[in-house]
């Protein structure tokens, strides 16, 4: 069976609390409002990550999560047992939410005095 659904009925941090606590392995591939990225998970915790964006520069973990936690509308699906391209050692994948979670929470605090990023 797979995982697939809409960010407005299900919320990413679930999602993925759901794949790391049933310690799956595959790829979570989101699609939305700001673009498109995936999580690939290696028995629940975080092996590779990716974001499409026009940053050169290689995000870590959490700035990608980060990154997608930003999607206020779109849709993700799971491929279990898709294979995660060349990355680094596993991690946990708590912390890596953790952190992005405490991003976004800094980063709209920086959106109530900025109200646009063209200024």
């Amino acid at each position: 069976m797979a995982l697939s659904g809409t960010l407005d009925t299900f919320a990413l941090p679930d999602v993925l609390r759901l794949l790391a606590s049933t310690a799956k392995s595959g790829r979570l591939r989101i699609t939305g409002d700001r673009g498109s990225g995936s999580v690939w998970v290696d028995g629940g915790e975080v092996v590779a990550t990716e974001l499409a964006s026009a940053v050169t520069q290689e995000p870590s973990n959490e700035e990608v999560v980060f990154g997608l936690l930003r999607f206020t509308a779109g849709s993700f699906t799971f491929e279990a047992d898709a294979q995660a391209p060349p990355a680094g050692p596993p991690a946990p994948l708590e912390p890596v939410l953790g952190a992005a979670e405490n991003m976004l929470v800094e980063w709209r605090a920086i959106e109530e005095v900025i109200p646009s990023l063209d200024v």
